[in-house]
């Protein structure tokens, strides 16, 4: 019951904060469609929660170049971080006092 109530709020208070922020969004999508050659939305697929895959549609204020310069953006990344939960906070304090002790 409280899951059904909470998505019932959530639902009812997303579609309030829409209705309250829709002037501001299609004033958004009327500038976008005058200074930009390309479409105003775009479709972006994302991950979210146990890795379910989901699409989301946003502002095209890049010009429909988003895709062209993804290569030139992946060069420019300098993050190559691996993110797991295989240890705890605690191991990793751990191992590191064991490389700092070595030293």
């Amino acid at each position: 019951m409280a899951f059904v109530l909470k998505r019932l709020f959530d639902i009812c208070s997303s579609f309030a904060l829409l209705l309250l922020f829709l002037p501001v969004l299609v004033i958004a999508a009327c500038l976008i469609k005058l200074t930009s050659s390309g479409p105003v939305f775009f479709l972006q697929e994302r991950i979210g929660t146990n890795k379910r895959r989901f699409r989301i549609w946003k502002f095209a204020d890049h010009g429909g170049r988003c895709e062209s310069l993804m290569p030139q953006l992946e060069a420019k990344n300098e993050v190559s971080v691996r993110c797991s939960r295989s240890k705890t906070i605690r191991e990793l304090l751990e191992s590191g006092n064991d490389a700092s002790q070595q030293h």
